[in-house]
């Protein structure tokens, strides 16, 4: 007999609206019926939980962090690694792209070996969506905090060793489209089902677009590491902002991008187009404090806010639950408008969303409770409960 499990009385948030007082059915890891309540049949030798009025969510999906609660992918261990996913559960992710900074190609390939066996593990925590890889194809000009010795410039061949490597589980990769030999890649990743970001780039208006046109489909923490908006050189914002196609990460924090402008993105965006993303370094979770990223890179975190000696932005501390509180409370967005773009929007951008992504009939268990203040009581992977503040 398959295993069963219902949840009653919660506050469903679905992509668009919100249904009161309403039920999910889970077997065997799957989502099988949901409604309201006034509808729900329980059948005998069913699990009954009662989430009492708190609100139930798709679980959120983050492509774009290095780590978190101490402990950055690329030079932690498994078991380090298995701690990061336990611990993002905590804060409602139920799926994650660990991100890989430029780095020489025996330190990548090493990486990825470890995030192999990492994504093998039976881990209580965040699922391995895949991988994501943030250079090396960068501008060095728009570095940020990423080593500039590290970063070259595209090459197929090199990017089909990676891929050898990585068994398929490359999934997004963020590059500088004007960089040579940039469109031959762009074309290749997407041949393999990659969703291609521009990032950490000084792309032109036309560069960018003739990448859009080879499937480039998204903007790597936007409005940072690339040239301001000018009316005269709309450049990849302007480019990003008129194309409806292409996806915009934004990193909700309040730092990174003042909510005035967060707002801004969003109606020009939608909620659609708009993903949420927290580009956390290992010191998300962890107090003020000095930290040594990979490559002796040394960060001082001081009011959350993570800076290299020079000053420059080296990442956030943010956290998803963080993201989406502050996307309703200090943009006055709606929840379920959040909720989307950090679920359903964020499948959707890495064609993820058959099985991912939004609670719907089919779809993967991956789900998260929240209180009336948008604080994590419960998360859900595949049906099983990996996080659970309740008791």
């Amino acid at each position: 007999m398959s295993e069963a499990l219902i949840l009653v009385h919660a506050n469903i948030i679905l992509p668009y609206t919100t249904i009161d007082d309403g039920f999910v059915i889970i077997k065997d890891g799957v989502i099988s019926e949901f409604g309201e309540m006034a509808r729900c049949e329980v059948h005998s030798g069913i699990k009954i939980l009662d989430l009492g009025g708190y609100y139930l969510s798709p679980g959120w999906i983050d492509a774009h962090t290095h780590g978190g609660n101490g402990f950055d992918y690329m030079n932690c261990s498994v078991q380090e690694g298995i701690e990061v996913l336990e611990w993002l559960a905590s804060t409602g992710v139920t799926g994650v792209l660990p991100t890989i900074a430029s780095s020489s190609p025996g330190e990548q390939f090493s990486m990825i070996d470890k995030l192999i066996q990492l994504k093998e593990q039976q881990v209580p925590g965040a699922r391995i969506l895949g991988f994501h890889l943030e250079g090396p194809y960068i501008n060095p000009k728009r570095k940020g905090a990423q080593p500039e010795s590290y970063i070259r410039l595209p090459l197929v061949d090199e990017m089909r060793r990676v891929f050898k490597m990585a068994r398929g589980n490359i999934r997004l990769v963020t590059l500088a489209p004007e960089m040579s030999g940039a469109i031959e890649l762009i074309q290749f990743l997407v041949k393999n089902g990659v969703s291609v970001s521009c990032g950490h780039s000084e792309a032109s208006f036309d560069e960018f677009n003739l990448a859009s046109h080879y499937g480039l489909n998204r903007v790597a923490h936007t409005f940072n590491g690339m040239p301001s908006f000018h009316h005269r050189k709309p450049g990849i914002l302007g480019a990003s902002f008129e194309n409806d196609e292409i996806f915009c990460e934004l990193i909700m924090d309040g730092i990174h991008v003042h909510p005035t402008v967060a707002k801004l993105l969003i109606q020009i965006k939608g909620f659609e187009k708009t993903v949420l993303i927290t580009d956390a370094t290992q010191a998300a979770g962890l107090k003020d404090g000095t930290y040594t990223r990979p490559g002796n890179r040394v960060i001082y975190v001081k009011d959350g806010v993570a800076r290299l000696e020079s000053g420059i932005l080296a990442g956030s501390t943010l956290t998803m639950n963080r993201a989406v509180q502050n996307t309703v409370k200090l943009l006055g967005v709606k929840l379920n408008a959040a909720v989307r773009m950090a679920s359903f929007t964020a499948a959707n951008s890495l064609r993820l969303e058959d099985r991912k992504g939004s609670i719907a009939v089919g779809k993967d268990a991956d789900l998260v409770v929240l209180d009336q203040d948008l604080i994590v009581k419960m998360t859900f992977i595949g049906g099983k409960i990996v996080y659970n503040a309740l008791n």
